[in-house]
């Protein structure tokens, strides 16, 4: 099982790219692709409850292989390599007033046991500079991308790593940034600085991405999925 999540809308504009991107593909693509089966879940833009939406879907489903999806003001579909232990707590304040970011740690002292052993970052365990190949050799703009930034899209990847680092699971996870498309673009009638690529394209970089997943997880054993994929 291919599991993808995906953002609710939060910018103002009513649309997450993520979300139609992800729809349009479980719509294409219901049962599976390359012969893994394929699943989705909408995550809430808030912290803490992204998780609490995931758990209860990866639990019932026990997926091989988890590929996060976010929305990027960028041009190009991103492939994230790491995620930080560290979240960004005034983003609505930051936009409104100019004020300098603000950060914490996901996980700090205390907020785990002593003896837990939570490191700064955790890398992605999809095969990233695979992934970008494929996006490319397919046409779609795309780059790796050093880390999923500070907000919820670093947060729920940071989370997901950790929550399988800790159980021992043999999972590959990842987290990819997609471009806006055209129509949330013209409704926050921008400046030039948010980049955007039509639906059918982000639809065909997760297609890309899933089959690469795909292709890698039911090569290697139940127990050497993320070591073999990563």
């Amino acid at each position: 099982m291919l599991l993808l999540t995906a953002f609710e809308p939060f910018d103002g504009t009513g649309i997450n790219s993520s979300q139609e991107a992800m729809r349009e593909f479980l719509q294409r693509h219901p049962d599976s692709i390359n012969g893994l089966p394929v699943a989705g879940v909408t995550l809430p833009v808030v912290y803490e409850a992204d998780v609490a939406a995931l758990l209860p879907t990866w639990e019932r489903l026990q997926p091989r292989a988890i590929l996060h999806l976010g929305q990027t003001s960028g041009s190009v579909v991103g492939v994230e390599r790491v995620a930080l232990n560290l979240k960004l707590l005034n983003l609505e304040e930051a936009r409104r007033d100019g004020q300098p970011p603000r950060h914490a740690p996901i996980f700090d002292e205390d907020s785990l046991p002593a003896t837990s052993d939570t490191p700064a970052a955790l890398f992605s365990t999809l095969p990233v500079a695979s992934v970008v190949d494929a996006l490319l050799a397919a046409d779609v703009p795309a780059a790796d991308s050093a880390h999923a930034g500070t907000y919820l899209c670093n947060h729920i990847l940071f989370r997901s790593l950790r929550h399988a680092r800790s159980r021992g699971l043999p999972i590959s996870i990842g987290f990819v940034h997609l471009p806006r498309l055209p129509q949330q673009v013209s409704a926050l009638k921008s400046d030039g600085k948010n980049g955007s690529l039509p639906v059918e394209t982000l639809v065909r970089a997760i297609e890309v991405c899933a089959a690469v997943i795909a292709d890698c997880v039911l090569s290697a054993g139940e127990e050497e999925s993320a070591s073999r994929c990563g």
